[in-house]
Parts: structure tokens; C-alpha cells; sequence
């Protein structure tokens, strides 16, 4: 009940805090315009530099795929022409020939040469344009390279090496050779990449610069590698690296985690950042090319965002702004909201109590300076003392009766009406219960039933199944009636099964127990029985009967669950096994037996 002598605080209709809040929705407004015409302007600027620099890396891309890619291409035709005999290794002037030709087909290629299985070569340069032959000249790593080729007889791009001859880096291509499957030697081909260089520096890219490096900062190709020069590089023995060059602010950047610009997010198979260093700020972009070799390369482009107009900058900024307005407005509505909406907030969560019965756990809702909030929260905790009552009622019922039955009386005012109806009928009984009377006592027998009895119901009731009569020690169970289920007959089988696999894996009051359980479906009649003043209730008919004789009959079956026909024709999916044809005092007619498998069996 309402507590008394609570002094009634002072309360504003709700109205009122509604004009309020118009100063907060104006704000929201405000900011969604501001908010809407700074991404219109964001979208646009965006989609202008996604473009450049879209097109920028494509460029790069192409023009490294328009380099190396017929380097491939040669590649097959040559080792096809050696797997149709075209050509072979002992015919020296056809393979010039050819290989003379190859070479005018190909200008970005410097040698080609074969490699055989004795470290010889057999090779032609575009300096000397003469076919020779001679021990490998190349580095020692080579014995390496070629144990992978063979094992795995595929083509292969080996990492850029400086070349102190060709005073430029050269990318290496190896092929295995093979006729008729047997391994005749690697075709070798050496591509310069200055051209790559000298692409870069050509091209203007919104006033940034290209590069191209692999393995963190092994470079390829950059504007400054096309007039660099090492000062003691070994032909074909050294790398080089963005340090090498003297490339600080790209070395720099990269190593920079710097953070991702939103604005940039549409770019694809790109990664971008951008890094503020210094009184300069940079946006850097890298995108790799997985097919030449087994590190992949890394393309790239920075671009020094004050260069570019501050137009990258000052989106940046702005866009960050915007979102500190954002924020702030947010925490001003949250607080707002919180304040007004902590009165509805409570009530829904005191009626999500009810709604899952939890009507005991429920505190009053407190009085509100809102005239409607206040109303609504008095009214409520009357509800509440009411449904109190009402459950405390149903409780104490529910110990006397099954819980369904007194949920039913509860609602039609504790009427509660008779009904004949087709259902599934479970009876258990515990298997030798009179010896273990004899050997427990009174006290340990209630003890022993009284957790027997819990877990039975626990499993019944999983399967929405009543349990109507406590008989002695054996259970009489429905399914259907009174709480309606159209898989009844299956439910009770189910429940059957569980109860079976619950006897074999607990002890009930630190005993082993068994049960045998029959189960019958067929017509029946529930209803209240009993004197003027004190009824039960319960259900009658052959159906019951024949639940309870099938029941015994496990004893002569050996089995510890028995079924009849008219259970199993109304289930599906349920695994049962035909026991044989009976007849049972009470029916006309014989009737059909099966058992279900065991637990174990059922796995």
C-alpha cells in the first residue's frame, strides 16, 4: 500500500518539461544543418581526391604490370618452345637466334640465360648481343633460389639487387625448364627498374611523391633513384634502402602511425594515414602488388597536405569540430534525457519485473515533481500490491493443486470446468519402493520421495506435462489437459526418456533408484472431484487405466518404459522399438507394446 505521511512534493505538468525540451531539439536541429552541410562539402572534396589519387595508384600499378608483366609472358613462350623442341641448350646458333629475338621483342630486359643443374650458364646480354657460356656469375644465394625453383616448378621474381655493372637495381625472373618432365635448366631473365624510377619522377601527383618499396623499407623505384649512385655497392650484393638515398621524411612517415582519415574511406585495396610531423602534415597512401615475388611490393604516394591548399587540413579539422559539437550536444540531450525520461525508465523496468514475475523483487516507484509521472507511479505500486496478493493466493494453491490448475481457477474466479479431450497419459512407478520403506524409516522415506518427486516434476513440467495425483510413490502425469499442446504424445515420451536418463546418472537422497514409467494416449475426462468444500483434481477413463497396467507390465517385458499404439501413430522422429502384442485386463482388444532405447543406446 502507499506509505502514509509522505508530504506531496511539487509537481509540473508535463507540458511544461515539453517546452523545455524545444530549446534542446532547436540545438539538435541546428547541428544536423551544420552537420549535413559540412558532409555535403566533405562528400565532394572527398570523392575529388579519392579520384587523383585512384588514378595516381593505377598509374603506378599499370606501368610496373606494363614493365614486368611481358617479361612473364616471354617467360612461357620460351619454355614452350623448349617443350616442343623448338629449341634446346646444344643448338647454339638457333638458341642466339631466338634468344636475339627475345630480346628486341622485350627492350626492358638486359640478359637472358639458362642456368643448368652444374651452376653453367648459357646466357646473351643486351651489351654484347653475343651467345656465352660460362660458370654462374652471381651470388652465392642463387643455390637457394635454385633448390625453390625446382621443388616447387614454378616462375618466380626474385627482390631488386643493385647492379654496380648496369649502375641501376634490376629485378631477376627464373623459370624451370622441362621436356618430356624431366628438368633441363632455369631460364633467367634480368629486368632494369630505372624506367620505373624515371616514371615517377616524371609525372606530377598532386604535388606529393611516388615511391614503390618491399620489406618495410627496401626501395624500387623513387624520383631520387634516378640520378643516385652508391659509393662502393658489390655488383649484385647489396639492397637499396629508403636510408640509403637520404629519403628522411619518407622513412619517416612510414614508420609514423599517424590515424586514418575518415574522409578517405572509400578508397579500395588502399591504406591511408595521415601524419602530422612538424609544422607539416601528410597524408600517406600505400597499396601492394602481390605478383612480383614473394614479398609483396608496396606502391605508394604522400602528399604534404599544405601543398595541396590546406584543403585536406582544413576538412580535417573541420570534420573534427563537428564532431566535437556533436558530442557535446549529445551530452547535453543524454542529460536531459535522463533527467526526464529516469521516471519512465523506472516504470518500465519494474513492469519488465511483472512481466517476468518477479513481483516480490519490486520496490516502489518514488513520488515525481511531474503530475502524470506521479499519478502513474502511485497507481502502479497499488497494481503491484494487488498482484502480491493475487500471487501469494496462487502459491498457496499451487502447493494443493498442479500450478496450471491454479492458474486456470485464478483467472476464471475459481471455477473450473470438466472436459473430455484426447491426451497423453504418463505413469511412474519407483521399481522394489517396498523394501526400501522397510530399510529407511519414515523420515528418510519422506526425505527420499520428497526428492524424487522435484526432479520428476522439474523434467514433466519441461515438457509441458501436469502432474495431477502424488499416488504412494508413483506419479500420474497429463500431457494436453489441461494446458494444451499439440505434440503431446510426443512431449510425453521425451519426458519418458529423461526421467530414464535422470535415474541413471543421480542419486535422490544419496539412492540409486529406478522407475518404471507407461505411457498411453486416448480419450479421457478431467475434471474437480470431491466433496462440497474440498474437490481435487483429477482425470478418469480407459486411457488412464491402460497407462497404469502398461506400466506393470514392464516387469514381465524386462523394460523400464512401455508405449502403446496410440502414442506412437501421433509421434514423428521419436526412436521406439516393438515389443510384442498383449492382452490387458480391461480392453477388448489386444494391444500393441514398444519400448523406447536406452539413453546410452539413443546417442
Amino acid at each position: 500500500m502507499i506509505a502514509t505521511g509522505q508530504k506531496t512534493p511539487f509537481r509540473a505538468p508535463i507540458k511544461w518539461v515539453a517546452v523545455l525540451g524545444l530549446g534542446l531539439l532547436v540545438a539538435i536541429s541546428l547541428g544536423s544543418v551544420l552537420y549535413i552541410g559540412f558532409s555535403v562539402a566533405t562528400k565532394n572534396t572527398n570523392e575529388l581526391l579519392t579520384d587523383k589519387v585512384e588514378s595516381t595508384l593505377n598509374a603506378i600499378s599499370s606501368q610496373v604490370d606494363k614493365h614486368l608483366r611481358p617479361v612473364e609472358h616471354q617467360a612461357v613462350q620460351i619454355a614452350r618452345s623448349f617443350e616442343s623442341g623448338d629449341l634446346t641448350l646444344e643448338k647454339k646458333d638457333r638458341l642466339q637466334s631466338y634468344l636475339l629475338g627475345f630480346l628486341s621483342a622485350a627492350p626492358q630486359v638486359s640478359a637472358i640465360g639458362f642456368v643448368k643443374q652444374d651452376k653453367r650458364m648459357i646466357a646473351i646480354t643486351r651489351q654484347d648481343m653475343q651467345l656465352f657460356e660460362g660458370p654462374w656469375p652471381g651470388r652465392n644465394s642463387f643455390s637457394q633460389v635454385f633448390q625453390k625453383v625446382i621443388i616447387d616448378k614454378k616462375s618466380r621474381w626474385e627482390p631488386p639487387v643493385w647492379s654496380a655493372k648496369l649502375e641501376q637495381s634490376i629485378a631477376t625472373h627464373y623459370m624451370p625448364l622441362y621436356v618430356d618432365g624431366q628438368f633441363v635448366a632455369i631460364l633467367v631473365q634480368t629486368v632494369p627498374i630505372s624506367k620505373l624510377s624515371r616514371f615517377l619522377s616524371d609525372e606530377t601527383y598532386l604535388h606529393g611523391v611516388p615511391f614503390i618499396y618491399y620489406d618495410e623499407n627496401k626501395l624500387i623505384a623513387h624520383p631520387m633513384l634516378v640520378s643516385w649512385r652508391p659509393l662502393d655497392a658489390v655488383d649484385g650484393a647489396s639492397i637499396v634502402t629508403i636510408p640509403d638515398i637520404g629519403e628522411a621524411v619518407l622513412e619517416d612517415l612510414l614508420a609514423a602511425k599517424g590515424f586514418k582519415p575518415e574522409i578517405l574511406s572509400d578508397l579500395k585495396d588502399t591504406q591511408s594515414k595521415f601524419v602530422e610531423m612538424g609544422e607539416r602534415d601528410y597524408l600517406v597512401f600505400t597499396r601492394p602488388i602481390t605478383r612480383y615475388g614473394e614479398v609483396p611490393w608496396m606502391m605508394g604516394l604522400y602528399i604534404d597536405a599544405r601543398a595541396e591548399g590546406d584543403t585536406v587540413r582544413r576538412l580535417i579539422r573541420a570534420f573534427i569540430a563537428a564532431v566535437g559539437f556533436l558530442i557535446l550536444t549529445l551530452i547535453v540531450a543524454m542529460y536531459g534525457g535522463v533527467r526526464v525520461s529516469r521516471p519512465i525508465r523506472s516504470l518500465a523496468s519494474a513492469m519488465s519485473q511483472v512481466r517476468g514475475n518477479k513481483i516480490r523483487d519490486i520496490a516502489d516507484l518514488p513520488r515525481n515533481h511531474i503530475s502524470e509521472f506521479d499519478e502513474a507511479a502511485q497507481s502502479f505500486n497499488e497494481m503491484v500490491d494487488g498482484l502480491r496478493e493475487r500471487d501469494l493466493i496462487r502459491q498457496t494453491l499451487g502447493r494443493y493443486v498442479p500450478e496450471k490448475v491454479a492458474e486456470s481457477l485464478l483467472k476464471k474466479d475459481g471455477a473450473l470446468s470438466t472436459e473430455e479431450t484426447v491426451a497423453t497419459v504418463l505413469f511412474a512407478d519407483i521399481e522394489e519402493f517396498t523394501n526400501l520403506t522397510e530399510s529407511l524409516g519414515p523420515e528418510g522415506i519422506v526425505n527420499l520421495l520428497n526428492a524424487y518427486f522435484s526432479a520428476m516434476v522439474n523434467i514433466i513440467e519441461r515438457y509441458e506435462g501436469v502432474v495431477t495425483q502424488f499416488q504412494g510413490d508413483a506419479i500420474l502425469a497429463t500431457f494436453n489437459v489441461p494446458l494444451k499442446n499439440s505434440q503431446h504424445a510426443a512431449n510425453a515420451l521425451k519426458a519418458a526418456t529423461e526421467m530414464r536418463a535422470c535415474f541413471l546418472t543421480r542419486e535422490f537422497a544419496g539412492h540409486n533408484l529406478r522407475a518404471r514409467i507407461g505411457v498411453n494416449t486416448g480419450h479421457l475426462i478431467a475434471g474437480a472431484v470431491g466433496a462440497e468444500g474440498r474437490l481435487n483434481y483429477t482425470v478418469h477413463g480407459d486411457a488412464v487405466n491402460l497407462a497404469a497396467r502398461i506400466e506393470s507390465l514392464n516387469k514381465i517385458y524386462e523394460s523400464y518404459i512401455l508405449t502403446t499404439q496410440s502414442t506412437i501413430d501421433l509421434t514423428d522422429g521419436i526412436i521406439y522399438n516393438y515389443v510384442g502384442e498383449t492382452t490387458v485386463r480391461g480392453q477388448t482388444t489386444p494391444v500393441k507394446l514398444y519400448t523406447l532405447p536406452e539413453p546410452e543406446e539413443s546417442e
